[in-house]
């Protein structure tokens, strides 16, 4: 499937306001998959895929006010959807903000 230009630039739109951190992604009881309301009509959704192969495939999703999926977009296509994926990991789980407090506990150690 060849790049839709509107598909792309969604793509574009959700890795800025991503790394803006304006979407409010949100942890699942599906481990690898990350969810964002947008509007109220729909979610978006970031999910990691193992492949038979051992690498992972990356796919964002909208689906409607039904939980209907309407649109997807995966890494192999739209590369920057990996790094969406990363991101909201990232921000759902407050990796940074981990990563942040164990360095300040590390640097406060002395011998």
């Amino acid at each position: 499937m060849a790049n839709n230009p509107t598909i792309a630039e969604l793509v574009a739109e959700v890795l800025t306001k991503t790394e803006e951190e304006l979407i409010p992604w949100e942890a699942t009881a599906e481990g690898s998959v990350f969810t964002a309301p947008m509007g109220g009509s729909y979610l978006l959704r970031v999910l990691e895929m193992s492949m038979k192969t051992g690498s992972s495939l990356y796919r964002l999703q909208i689906a409607d006010s039904e939980g209907e999926n309407i649109l997807s977009a995966n890494s192999v296509t739209y590369a920057t959807v990996s790094t969406i994926y990363q991101k909201a990991r990232n921000q759902a789980l407050g990796i940074d903000r981990a990563i942040s407090s164990v360095l300040e506990d590390l640097r406060k150690l002395k011998k």
